[in-house]
């Protein structure tokens, strides 16, 4: 459902530091860690949100 995402969108803002981090760290571009990150998060959340 839509609201799920709504709040898995606010509930991913806390990755934006760590992607920024990443890029420090390992000069990864942040925009393929935040992606890798969000999808294997989103994916978890939507397998959680589906089996409750």
């Amino acid at each position: 459902s839509d609201n799920a995402f709504d709040k898995f969108d606010s509930y991913y803002q806390k990755f934006e530091d760590k992607a920024k981090e990443h890029e420090e760290k390992y000069g990864e571009g942040t925009g393929d860690y935040r992606h890798r990150q969000y999808k294997k998060q989103r994916d978890e959340y939507a397998n959680n949100s589906i089996s409750k």
